[in-house]
């Protein structure tokens, strides 16, 4: 990956939405809407990406550098308002460098509880990947009687190519 330029810095103050809709296969109502960042100099920084909608509630913020081995630090928190996954909280957390090793964190809470953790290098060829995955209990459907079921689960370091 080569080092991107922009022609000009950005400065997003405060961008605002009320009342909005999506349609779609899906409509989509989003009550309201928040977005600050900036990019001066290749540092992209993301101050606040709020959304309230009909689907759910989602905060991201973070940074993120368009140079040298492009350094990411990006959170997002979610709660879900869609069966059958209603109520269901999300966290991920992006970090590391694109061009060296990117740590990826997902933690689900609600009716599905499970941590998973993924290291990659996208820049090396083969694309290594390293995932672990923890949850008490996994089973689906999400909903009505359990067809399939996996209790204390723990798939540790699963090196994929």
């Amino acid at each position: 990956m080569t080092d991107v330029h922009l022609p000009l810095n950005l400065n997003i103050e405060e961008f605002k939405g009320e009342q909005l809709r999506v349609t779609g296969d899906t409509d989509i109502t989003v009550r309201t809407m928040l977005l600050k960042v900036s990019s001066i100099d290749g540092n992209t920084k993301l101050d606040a990406l709020d959304i309230d909608s009909s689907q759910g509630i989602v905060n991201a913020s973070g940074t993120a550098q368009l140079s040298d081995n492009w350094p990411v630090d990006i959170t997002l928190n979610s709660t879900l308002n869609v069966e059958p996954l209603k109520g269901e909280k999300l966290k991920l957390k992006v970090g590391g460098a694109l061009r060296e090793q990117l740590e990826i964190g997902v933690n689900l809470s609600g009716p599905v509880d499970m941590d998973l953790r993924a290291q990659t290098r996208l820049a090396e060829a083969g694309l290594p990947l390293n995932v672990e995955v923890n949850s008490k209990q996994l089973y689906w459907p999400f909903t009505g009687e359990k067809q399939y079921q996996a209790d204390d689960l723990k798939l540790p370091n699963l090196p994929a190519k």
